[in-house]
């Protein structure tokens, strides 16, 4: 399957002249944290796969897998996962599909635009700040593929005895204990991946991709300058805020824009037109067209 080219994103007119800045403020994407994007449920789903392998593997042949599954099932109460799994996890929806209905519903109900970045300049920005753009996965069979794939593996490394340098230079976990803190350490980056990448099967059309990550709180001690707040409501959310401005002022290319429904095209066209041009982006022209989508309510 070939990957696409381009990937969008669906947003609001303020989120569309925070992608494009202006000539007083440098171009930003924002990803929000995992907890709190839309479906609220969404977090959880990856839990309850995964909570339930463990019970499974209690009882299996191999004493080390059964330890090291009693142990984990034992640990990762809902409370301790959401600590461990989603304290600093954030996320950047994108999608394949550049005017798909369901999306405008979704996140443009009173008008707004598909944003088009080039997949390889997400890429780039991903490799930037330790972030990957990985694809949802939708399938239960998929999902369970995965989980059995990452546990066999981990079991081989700890018979191995195979321990991952993050807890071979911890002086404060004996040797002998090191293979299996090593699969705990590992199991808890990969479930935190499955989480951010696990959706319902009924989401699927969305074909979504993400930029997700951790962002630590501090960074040498000190507050993460990439670490926002902002207000939803009666909540104060914390969000990631990535600059995507490029030397000589200017941005990282947004491809294509589609103009949403319920969104005066000819007037949307014309204030983009005269945004990009003064954010000197003539010699990288948007594509900039209307949403050929009906929105009813």
């Amino acid at each position: 399957m070939t990957e696409p080219s381009v990937l969008f994103h669906y947003t609001s007119a303020d989120g569309l002249l925070g992608m494009l800045g202006t000539p007083h403020k440098s171009p930003t994407v924002w990803l929000s944290h995992i907890q709190y994007m839309n479906d609220k449920d969404e977090y959880w789903h990856a839990y309850e796969l995964i909570i339930e392998k463990l019970r499974a593997l209690q009882n299996h042949y191999e004493p080390l897998v059964a330890q090291w599954a009693k142990g984990e099932y034992e640990s990762r109460g809902r409370g301790q996962f959401l600590r461990d799994y989603f304290s600093q996890c954030f996320v950047m929806s994108l999608s394949q599909a550049p005017d798909l209905l369901s999306q405008w519903r979704g996140y443009a109900r009173d008008g707004g635009y598909s944003v088009g970045f080039k997949q390889s300049d997400l890429v780039a920005l991903a490799a930037k700040h330790g972030l990957a753009l990985t694809p949802c996965i939708y399938t239960e069979q998929d999902k369970q593929r995965l989980i059995d794939y990452t546990i066999n593996q981990l079991h081989a490394e700890a018979v191995q005895r195979v321990v991952d340098p993050a807890i071979a230079g911890d002086p404060r976990i004996p040797d002998s204990d090191k293979p299996m803190a090593s699969w705990r350490y590992k199991f808890e980056r990969f479930s935190r991946e499955f989480a951010s990448c696990f959706k319902q099967q009924s989401f699927s059309e969305e074909r979504e991709m993400r930029l997700v990550g951790t962002v630590p709180p501090l960074v040498a001690g000190e507050p993460n300058p990439l670490l926002k707040w902002r207000t939803r409501g009666n909540l104060i959310l914390p969000y990631c805020e990535l600059d995507i401005g490029r030397t000589g002022g200017t941005p990282m290319p947004v491809h294509e824009i589609i103009v949403g429904p319920g969104v005066q095209f000819a007037h949307a066209k014309a204030t983009i037109d005269a945004l990009t041009t003064e954010r000197r982006m003539a010699n990288n022209p948007i594509n900039v067209r209307a949403s050929v989508s009906t929105l009813r309510w």
